[in-house]
């Protein structure tokens, strides 16, 4: 497997950044429709939470290995544990080790 440069991967940081402020952007729609669905639909609505949530986890990963971070380390500091568990499981000779595991948002982490 051949590593992506340092600055391919700033760049997808960048992009992952631009993805999540217009993300970001939608939380006020979400709330209101949330709001009319009462306690079902908070629970719905934190699912926007957890989608912010990962990707600044995956903004922060790229970003530390785009400045030479190892990748067990970058991972390690990921601030979302479920995520650096599945991440964790992928050996570094073989990207697709953690393909079969599945996102729970059953107790998302949240701020």
């Amino acid at each position: 497997m051949t590593a992506l440069p340092a600055p391919i991967l700033a760049k997808l940081a960048q992009e992952l950044t631009a993805i999540r402020a217009e993300t970001a952007s939608l939380e006020g729609l979400v709330s209101v429709g949330a709001a009319s669905l009462g306690p079902a639909g908070t629970v719905e609505a934190q699912k926007l939470d957890h989608i912010l949530q990962s990707l600044d986890g995956l903004t922060t990963l790229l970003t530390g290995l785009s400045q030479g971070t190892p990748f067990e380390r970058a991972v390690a500091e990921l601030p979302l544990a479920q995520m650096a568990d599945r991440l964790g499981d992928a050996p570094a000779n073989k990207p697709d080790g953690f393909a079969h595991r599945t996102t729970m948002l059953v107790d998302p982490e949240l701020f």
